[in-house]
């Protein structure tokens, strides 16, 4: 760019202040050179794009094309520094406390390209030199115990600054259902009364069939978790504590562990 208006020997203007004089790229080698033929005066050399995954500089640098007998060719050297850009996933539980082991991610770009896929280790997933733009963090696996999370959008701008993108875990639950039928009939059986009760012998709800002998549970909790990892399973048991009029009561103690597939309870 002129840094100043040019003049020729008349004074007259031939190019005015901040005129683009030339664009030139980068080789290999990281050096650029230009090739216009330059009148005499002050210019100024400055970076208008970074290669991908890198940070423009903000950086200028002033250039004197002076008379010197002899010489054709200004040399001149300047160091122009790019900062990579820098992100940072969070794969966490609800709480955004414990980040999560296991969980398969993959960054999706604007035109549907997965740039990185990686498997949570429990620590914040980093990533370098990723081009500006607009990407998607996608699930593709959960952890055991927890639900595949929603597409997360996020835009990586132009900033040597850590950029962070974080995406939570629910923790998948379930429920326990109970069809009471008449082992002569078939029929459903209206009024049975159920306990739901945890290892330790608590009641943790009470159930009574409705007319077609059908009765469901609150949503349970599937399994024990510590600062976010799978522990165990947990076991439920089911037990009848009231027949219906004109049966005999069934004690016989159901365990019941709920367990899922793909995600799904």
């Amino acid at each position: 760019y002129a840094k100043e208006d040019i003049v020729d020997a008349t004074g007259r203007v031939i190019v005015s202040a901040d005129t683009l004089i030339e664009k030139a790229v980068t080789g290999e080698d990281g050096i650029v050179s230009f090739v216009s033929d330059l009148p005499l005066g002050n210019y100024y050399v400055k970076e208008i794009e970074a290669p991908k995954g890198y940070v423009k500089s903000d950086e200028v640098f002033d250039v004197v094309a002076e008379y010197q007998e002899g010489v054709s060719v200004i040399e001149f050297e300047a160091e122009f520094v790019n900062y990579p850009t820098k992100l940072e996933i969070s794969k966490t539980d609800i709480t955004g406390e414990h980040e999560l082991k296991g969980a398969t991610l993959s960054i999706i770009d604007a035109d549907g390209n997965v740039v990185e896929s990686w498997i949570s280790d429990g620590k914040a997933h980093y990533i370098e030199r990723i081009p500006v733009g607009k990407y998607i963090l996608r699930e593709e696996i959960a952890p055991y115990g927890y639900k595949i999370a929603n597409d997360v959008e996020f835009e990586v701008s132009e900033t040597a600054e850590i950029q962070k993108v974080s995406m939570k875990d629910e923790l998948v639950k379930g429920k326990i259902i109970i069809e009471k039928t008449c082992e002569e009939s078939g029929k459903g059986i209206a009024g049975v009364e159920f306990e739901i009760r945890d290892k330790d012998g608590n009641v943790i709800e009470t159930l009574v069939t409705d007319k077609n002998g059908h009765a469901e549970s609150k949503q349970l909790d599937i399994a024990v978790f510590k600062d976010g990892e799978f522990v165990e399973d947990i076991k439920y048991y089911v037990v009848e504590t009231k027949a219906a009029e004109g049966y005999i009561l069934d004690e016989t103690v159901h365990e019941v562990v709920l367990q899922y597939d793909d995600a799904a309870p």
